[in-house]
């Protein structure tokens, strides 16, 4: 078992491959099987930092003016 979630307090965090999502200006990135620990009742994720520098270093060398965040952003 995982540890508890500290937004719902109720859940437990489970790893996992998630898709990342995020907006850049009108594009749409979305990045696939990113390593994250993802609670097992309310959803929250937290995305693995390495995971998320590599990403960074990766939109760098694009040329890419944008800041890669840790938050998800739900399409809904």
């Amino acid at each position: 078992m995982g540890p508890i979630c500290p937004t719902c307090h109720t859940g437990r965090l489970q790893p996992r491959a998630v898709s990342y999502v995020q907006w850049l200006g009108e594009s749409l990135l979305v990045v696939h099987r990113v390593p994250a620990v993802v609670c097992d009742v309310c959803g929250e994720r937290v995305y693995d930092d390495r995971a998320m520098r590599h990403l960074q270093r990766l939109l760098m060398m694009s040329n890419l003016d944008v800041v890669v965040t840790s938050r998800p952003y739900y399409l809904a």
